[in-house]
């Protein structure tokens, strides 16, 4: 997953909005993000995309999908800078992106500039999830010998078992 944008475009989304495209991509991190196509241009599904950025700030991202060289590339403008997913979601958002999102989160809804997003023209399907794709990271983890060959015999995908088992009792039991 590659993210691609305009530089330009970027710093006067920041100066108009109050957030850059870096913090806006986080809400790519929200697995309950809500997405759903407003359009087609020139054979060009326009996504809207709206989720928690940081777990801060509702942010609504418009946006395109598409491949470039057999990787998933979200594009949010012409012209390009590329950002892998790893990049960004590797690492906790950084003291600009959460002042950024902090700010926005604290705005009033009147004060909120709505002219850069299209009025929808229709709302299709609405899809919970649709763009999350969580970075997998290697780690070395010591566990019971009887909890590995208890998830090692549900088969060849016992690693992809634990991890569902780990991401239920995370949403089950927040953090705090």
């Amino acid at each position: 997953m590659v993210f691609v944008w305009d530089e330009d475009k970027n710093r006067i989304n920041r100066r108009k909005h109050g957030i850059s495209f870096e913090a806006a991509i986080r809400i790519f991190e929200d697995p309950y993000a809500v997405s759903y196509v407003d359009r087609v241009i020139d054979n060009e599904e326009r996504w809207h995309t709206v989720g928690l950025a940081g777990g801060v700030a509702l942010v609504l991202v418009v946006h395109t999908v598409g491949e470039d060289d057999g990787e998933e590339t979200f594009r949010i403008s012409r012209r390009e800078r590329r950002v892998p997913a790893s990049e960004v979601f590797t690492k906790a958002p950084g003291k600009r992106e959460l002042a950024e999102l902090t700010k926005l989160a604290k705005m009033r809804d009147s004060k909120i500039d709505f002219s850069d997003a299209p009025e929808s023209t229709r709302a299709g399907r609405v899809l919970v999830g649709r763009f999350y794709r969580p970075v997998k990271q290697l780690v070395s983890l010591r566990v019971d010998a009887d909890v590995l060959a208890w998830f090692r015999g549900r088969g060849a995908r016992y690693q992809t078992y634990m991890n569902e088992v780990l991401r239920r009792e995370m949403q089950t039991r927040p953090r705090g």
